[in-house]
């Protein structure tokens, strides 16, 4: 699933289409207010349009069982606007009529307003911690949709699948496990993950209370950066929530190339002497130095670019891993591996 980011519309459109529609909404600039006419974009088949956000006031609590109305809430389920789904408007595609917003030029009150919202908008850790979530977000079934591709792909292929969901829920109020200001795992949790993932090849790795667990305030922001706000966030928000993981044998590993956006690519002492291949996305560099202890020797391309098929040929790989977080599922449909 793409972020959504948060645009600001030119008023002069606003007056344009109020023009034609009494019931547009006009931007705060033309009443007096400094704040940008604030809202989200969305893309429905050939059409795209902006949904506005408005600040929360009490009589919206009337609406909360409108699906029009989508409320907005902070850490402590207080709330902080809606986004309007009734109100939205019509962007053409060949027009300039709307910008993303520049967060820099808000005041810093206002600033700390939509990056609360824009965190809540943006979750991506929806599933481990569900109950911090409102009450009013309700499942849609009883399965996630990668619950679905992996029930499906259980019942109907010989595919070994790990999903480490349970490990995961086991740990989930005695740690942290994610990032704050970013949307990937921190290192705890993507030692949770390797660990599966070595159980399933028949690795065991030590468990979680025999590691020494040192908290630190690394992250890699990224969420932050979305909002250009990662120096901003560094000075001025709570430190994040990191670990560093050390406890686990780790066989002299040795990194012969570590480029993110490329490949990583390791060796070990390991009494394993197999060789682990891994298509990768971003979540799997947490996971890389617990794996790749555990295998003679480890090639993990990225799947962007990267990754093409004549790599296992040239590599001989003994164990094939396909890494893809639950937002790029989608990605299974078009993979193939021919003979």
């Amino acid at each position: 699933m793409k972020e959504l980011l948060f645009y600001a519309v030119n008023r002069e459109y606003i007056k344009y289409l109020s023009m034609y529609d009494e019931h547009v909404s006009y931007n705060k600039d033309d009443i007096g207010h400094s704040r940008p006419y604030l809202g989200i974009v969305l893309e429905i088949k050939c059409y795209r349009y902006f949904v506005p956000l408005y600040s929360y006031k009490e009589h919206y609590e009337k609406y909360k069982n409108n699906p029009s109305f989508f409320f907005i809430y902070d850490r402590k389920r207080r709330p902080l606007a809606i986004i309007k789904f009734s109100a939205m408007i019509p962007i053409p595609m060949k027009m300039n009529v709307m910008n993303i917003l520049n967060y820099s030029e808000q005041d810093k009150n206002y600033r700390n307003l939509i990056s609360a919202e824009y965190r809540f908008v943006n979750s991506n850790k929806e599933e481990i911690y569900s109950d911090n979530l409102p009450d009013y977000i309700r499942k849609r079934g009883e399965q996630t949709r990668a619950e679905q591709v992996i029930s499906y792909l259980r019942e109907e292929t010989g595919i070994r699948i790990v999903y480490p969901k349970e490990e995961l829920m086991a740990y989930k109020d005695q740690y942290d496990l994610y990032w704050h200001y970013d949307t990937h795992w921190n290192y705890l949790g993507a030692y949770i993950g390797a660990k599966a993932l070595l159980q399933e090849l028949g690795i065991q790795v030590p468990q979680v209370e025999e590691l020494t667990i040192t908290p630190n305030d690394f992250s890699g922001y990224d969420l932050a950066n979305m909002m250009n706000l990662r120096d901003y966030y560094k000075k001025n928000k709570p430190a994040e929530v990191s670990y560093d993981v050390t406890g686990y044998p780790t066989n002299n590993l040795a990194v012969i190339q570590a480029i993110d956006a490329t490949e990583l690519i390791y060796q070990s002492d390991s009494p394993d002497r197999r060789r682990l291949f891994l298509v990768r996305d971003s979540f799997a560099g947490g996971m890389a130095p617990v794996l790749a202890s555990n295998f003679a020797y480890t090639y993990m391309p990225h799947w962007n670019g990267c990754f093409e098929q004549s790599m296992i040929d040239e590599q001989q790989p003994d164990i094939f891993v396909y890494e893809v977080v639950e937002r790029r599922l989608d990605a299974l449909l078009s993979f193939r591996l021919s003979e």
